[in-house]
């Protein structure tokens, strides 16, 4: 028995910028622990209002003048009045430092942070990147993992947009 599990807060999911990320990050972490029934999970709550967040790499790339952080702030203020208690925002460019700074509040994990400290704690002294272009752009995590010594290997800009940001956004096959 995973009694263990009640003892969890309550998980909010701010899902949508790239919805089926959501989804899989959801089924992921249920996978994530042991129950022998259904009430001993943790309580999740899973918000995907896609059409309310704006896009964060035309944001970032100033082609978009409305910080999708206030959008993602307001979605956390649901999932808060709806009972959650730590906030996980699935989407690896909202947490670029101007969105991540609107909605910034206690209870919400950095992606940023937990990746650093899995590299971190795993001795790595050397990782790949591949990501949107908002957040290759940004450096959001190159940034953080030459602090702590860690070396950045990651494709050129047009590699990268052609092979990675375009299947991410848009599923295509690699060719």
């Amino acid at each position: 028995m995973a009694n263990d599990n009640l003892k969890l807060k309550t998980i909010g999911i701010v899902g949508g910028m790239g919805p089926l990320a959501g989804v899989e990050f959801h089924r992921r972490l249920i996978q994530k622990f042991s129950a022998d029934a259904d009430h001993e999970y943790p309580e999740i709550i899973h918000l995907s209002k896609s059409r309310e967040v704006p896009d964060r790499t035309s944001f970032l790339l100033g082609e978009e003048d409305f910080n999708p952080g206030f959008a993602i702030k307001n979605q956390i203020k649901i999932l808060k009045e709806s009972g959650a208690e730590i906030f996980v925002v699935i989407c690896n460019t909202a947490h670029s430092p101007e969105i991540f700074k609107i909605y910034n509040t206690d209870g919400v994990v950095s992606i940023i942070k937990a990746t650093l400290g899995s590299v971190v704690k795993s001795n790595l002294s050397k990782v790949g990147f591949v990501g949107t272009n908002g957040s290759f752009k940004t450096k959001i995590y190159e940034e953080s993992l030459k602090v702590s010594g860690i070396k950045v290997k990651k494709l050129s800009p047009s590699e990268n947009e052609k092979y990675i940001h375009n299947s991410i956004l848009f599923k295509r096959v690699w060719n």
